[in-house]
């Protein structure tokens, strides 16, 4: 009994050393994407090279607790054009490889960005991560829905979960000059017309419709 006791304590407190070791490897990993994001300049490399850094975020900010999504959101507040173009990128994979959960992380990405300085930039990726979403056949009622659950912006949360909602005029990607191109690897979103938006201008054609 006794040496039964001890054998079935020693599994538990190596299952305990386990699971903290691997915590600990997985607040390494949040740390060093974190650091790459923060140490590198997004106006002298391309999107793409930040691109690993963020998916391993959207990941641990799926999987992990509120502190480890607040110290996220946290550390990457000047990584928002990164993350902006991320959230594209993820649109436009998620058609070229049939996979749903890319939508789910291209949201993810928007959250973390957390629609800082104008919500209408989050708003024109809702856009095609909805009609991405829409492609794969997914409930993106659903999808949108958990996703502004996890925003600490009320701004953002409410634009995120009422997007699958709004009228196809104010939804659809001819509302803010996008349309899909090409099949399979080579599909892609392209901007119709003006691709910049000056900081002057106030509205976005579906806002004019409303």
């Amino acid at each position: 009994m006794v040496i039964q006791c001890w054998l079935r304590s020693g599994r538990q407190l190596c299952c305990t050393a386990s699971a903290l070791s691997d915590d600990g490897r997985k607040l390494m990993r949040i740390d060093e994407a974190i650091r790459e994001l923060q140490r590198s300049d997004p106006g002298s490399a391309q999107l793409s090279a930040f691109y690993p850094a963020i998916d391993c975020l959207c990941q641990a900010f799926l999987d992990g607790p509120v502190s480890v999504r607040e110290r996220i959101i946290a550390a990457t507040k000047t990584a928002r054009i990164p993350l902006l173009g991320y959230a594209w990128y993820s649109a436009e994979e998620a058609v070229r490889t049939g996979a749903p959960d890319r939508v789910i992380r291209g949201l993810t990405a928007l959250v973390i960005e957390g629609g800082t300085e104008d919500l209408r930039d989050s708003i024109m990726r809702l856009a095609v991560l909805f009609h991405s979403a829409v492609l794969l056949q997914m409930d993106a009622g659903r999808v949108f829905a958990d996703a502004a659950r996890c925003s600490n912006n009320s701004a953002l949360a409410d634009e995120i979960r009422l997007f699958p909602g709004r009228t196809p005029e104010a939804r659809d990607l001819p509302a803010f000059m996008v349309r899909g191109r090409g099949n399979g690897r080579e599909f892609r979103y392209e901007f119709e017309g003006a691709s910049y938006q000056p900081k002057g201008r106030r509205l976005w054609p579906w806002q004019k419709r409303r």
